[in-house]
């Protein structure tokens, strides 16, 4: 997540980044286990769709990260950098109505 409440990913040619040329909204999901499901912790994102690069500097720093962080292999398969807005963040386990 940026400063600006943004959220930027890189993503391969799949089933995700093709939805998101038809559908502008996403939902994201980070959570940490724990030993029984009450005490997970996590957070849901909801997520509107600004700009996807195929190409530039976006994408050139998130294939780095990913190669950093993940290895080649995986970074060799990202084709776009993802730029979402986030206009809602809501607990992963919510219990409220």
């Amino acid at each position: 997540m940026t400063s600006e409440g943004q959220l930027i990913l890189a993503l391969g040619d799949n089933r995700s980044l093709k939805n998101l040329h038809q559908n502008p909204l996403a939902v994201f999901i980070a959570f940490k286990e724990a030993d029984f499901l009450p005490a997970w912790q996590g957070v849901r994102l909801y997520l509107q769709l600004e700009e996807i690069n195929y190409d530039g500097a976006l994408k050139e720093q998130r294939v780095a990260e990913i190669k950093q962080t993940v290895g080649n292999q995986a970074a060799k398969m990202m084709v776009a950098a993802i730029r979402f807005s986030v206009y809602e963040t809501r607990p992963l386990l919510d219990m409220s109505n």
